[in-house]
């Protein structure tokens, strides 16, 4: 009797998980670890608030045995994880990121399944930037990068976002074996660490499937918005309108945009945070997305008071010299095209001086404020004779800093180091920022000191603007209605500005600094402001003066170079200059008039372009010795050049 009324009690159980879906398709259900769950190492900690039971590292990296790409002996935490089925699975946690923000958001999870070396890079992924990622309301779907902040508690998908890094997911193929062991490694402290889910990675997992360990869905639940097609919106204008790249940041880009900026990866301690080991990984794609459209590429920064290696603050000034030298050098060596580099930012507000939290303190190994020439600014002038050095002439110099155009006074000292910089041929533009803080007063005021700034001659580029319709409204929380009304306030003063030769945003969609500046909705729907500026840019009058230096990577017209070497043999190259997007077709010809190849035919974007013809390719029509002809079409006209080919 007993045994029959177990088995009927274990049918009425299994019944009702059937009826609830997971015994109908259980792998649909992601697999939830607590991160307290595991062998963690002595260095973590093990707390608990409200509900949330949670682990966090009580040394940061380079206190005790971590660097910045391995977490090191006793910072390490291990779980064995069983899963229901074979697949491919995406990985997530659940995290909240302290108050230090960037300097609080990052850590490690282990290459793969199985144990890990706590002291080799190769067993580790890094995901790091996390401080503007991830999701917290119950119906986000945890897939794209996201966009919350710091100090509340976020679901970030690992798998499918690099975070200035690299990504991974994680495929079980042994029916089995389906208990796999799994490893974090600590890295910055400040950062906590609830729990890690997987859930196949064909499904889309909300906030709260996570969260109450739900079913995913095989179609993404949430109703995004896909604009038409489109193209950028300074697309054929004599200015360029750009934004930053981040991983939030990348999706549609090229479709508004048509200027590169990579922000935080292009920061001396992110890229070198360990003496001699760069992570070139995040600048790599900034710039391949810059150069392979056609884009402006600016590169931020080579010299700052701010997020600069902790390693040199303690060198002797002579070795911090060679330091900043082999930075400048690596930096020209990797990018060659650079079109705009940031030498130095924020001169005035945060010079290289601190020796605390990635302040640098390096200003003596440059000269300090007069060692050298006695200018007050002799940092600043060896900084720039070095990047004349490493960096070819078509690289355009500039300064960066804030508050700038809207404060006569700080526009006076600004204006003071850019005028020494001028005197010795060191510098080719002028940046300032715009951020929502510098333009909350009279755009007269702006207008006054764009027009002081102007009068050097020297391309003004507005850099990092983000406009939010904040405090400047009277209002504590901006609507859409307010930032349209402060982008149609604001903007136009610095577009129509005939010194502005370019502007670009810090970010654009739900992941950037100031969440309250974004043009785009979580689900993809433009705001006002997004769409006043489509039509606005599209309409207004912004181009630049005659008298500026202009980026050579927006030509004025179309042109053919003269292809080099000629005679070749067997390779030579063609370089052309487009000034609006068109559609580019290069073709060569025989000297009979037959047409032999085919190089280009597709839509460019405004840039310089270059295209190697080689002699030796076999394909079609037999190459010989002779005279061909390459003509370049770009659909309203087209240019011709000789080419001699000797074998």
């Amino acid at each position: 009797m007993r045994k029959q009324m177990f088995v009927l009690i274990v049918l009425f159980l299994s019944l009702v998980v059937y009826s609830a879906g997971y015994g109908q398709d259980p792998d649909r259900y992601p697999i939830i670890v607590e991160a307290e769950s595991g062998a963690l190492g002595s260095e973590f900690n093990n707390l608990q608030s409200g509900d949330a039971q949670y682990i966090t590292i009580s040394t940061d990296y380079d206190e005790t045995s971590g660097t910045a790409n391995y977490p090191g002996e006793n910072r390490t935490a291990s779980y064995d994880v069983t899963f229901p089925d074979t697949g491919t699975y995406d990985i997530f946690v659940r995290v909240l990121v302290g108050f230090g923000g960037y300097n609080d958001d990052s850590f490690f999870y282990g290459n793969g399944f199985g144990e890990k070396n706590s002291t080799n890079a190769n067993d580790w992924i890094l995901s790091n930037g996390l401080a503007s990622a991830g999701f917290s309301n119950s119906d986000d779907v945890v897939r794209d990068p996201g966009g919350q902040g710091s100090n509340v508690w976020k679901w970030i998908n690992l798998s499918r976002n690099a975070y200035q890094a690299e990504s991974r997911d994680f495929t079980i193929d042994n029916p089995d074996d389906l208990t796999r062991n799994f490893s974090i490694g600590a890295r910055e402290n400040g950062l906590d660490i609830d729990k890690f889910a997987f859930g196949k990675s064909k499904l889309y997992f909300t906030v709260e499937n996570l969260d109450s360990v739900q079913a995913g869905s095989l179609t993404d639940p949430t109703d995004i918005f896909e604009p038409p097609a489109r193209e950028p919106l300074a697309q054929g204008k004599s200015k360029y309108f750009g934004n930053v790249w981040s991983q939030s940041q990348l999706y549609r880009f090229t479709e508004y945009w048509n200027q590169v900026i990579p922000g935080n990866p292009g920061k001396w301690g992110s890229v070198e945070g360990t003496r001699d080991n760069m992570n070139w990984g995040p600048l790599d794609a900034a710039y391949a997305l810059a150069k392979d459209n056609g884009f402006p590429y600016r590169h931020h920064v080579l010299i700052w008071g701010n997020q600069q290696p902790e390693w040199i603050e303690t060198l002797p000034p002579e070795e911090q010299l060679e330091e900043i030298e082999e930075w400048f050098a690596a930096v020209a060596e990797r990018y060659p095209e650079i079109d705009v580099l940031e030498v130095v930012n924020e001169p005035l507000h945060d010079p290289p001086n601190q020796n605390d939290n990635g302040g640098g303190n390096y200003i003596n190994a440059l000269g300090g404020n007069n060692d050298l020439y006695g200018t007050g600014w002799d940092w600043v002038i060896k900084a720039f004779e070095l990047a004349k050095e490493y960096f070819p002439a078509s690289t355009m110099l500039i300064l960066n800093d804030y508050s700038i155009p809207n404060s006569t006074s700080t526009t006076t000292a600004y204006l003071e180091i850019v005028n020494i910089l001028l005197g010795r041929d060191l510098i080719d533009g002028i940046g300032v920022q715009g951020h929502a803080f510098s333009t909350r007063g009279s755009m007269s005021t702006v207008s006054s000191n764009l027009d002081r700034l102007a009068e050097t001659s020297l391309s003004i580029i507005v850099t990092e603007m983000n406009i939010d319709g904040g405090s400047g409204t009277g209002v504590n929380a901006p609507t859409e209605e307010d930032q349209l009304n402060e982008y149609m306030r604001i903007f136009p003063t610095f577009w129509e500005h005939p010194g502005v030769v370019g502007i670009s945003l810090s970010g654009w969609r739900p992941g950037m600094g100031n969440s309250e500046a974004i043009l785009i909705n979580t689900n993809g729907s433009e705001r006002p402001a997004m769409e006043w500026l489509s039509a606005y840019v599209d309409t207004a009058n912004g181009e630049a003066s005659s008298s500026v230096k202009r980026l050579a990577s927006l030509p004025d017209e179309f042109y053919v170079f003269d292809n080099y070497p000629n005679p070749f043999n067997p390779v030579t190259t063609i370089k052309y200059s487009v000034p609006l997007q068109s559609r580019i077709r290069i073709t060569i010809y025989n000297a009979l008039g037959r047409e032999i190849r085919s190089l280009v035919d597709e839509i460019k974007q405004p840039g310089q372009y270059e295209i190697m013809w080689d002699g030796r390719d076999s394909t079609g029509s037999a190459v010989t010795s002779g005279l061909y002809f390459c003509r370049i079409e770009n659909g309203e006209s087209s240019r011709m050049i000789k080419l001699t080919l000797l074998k």
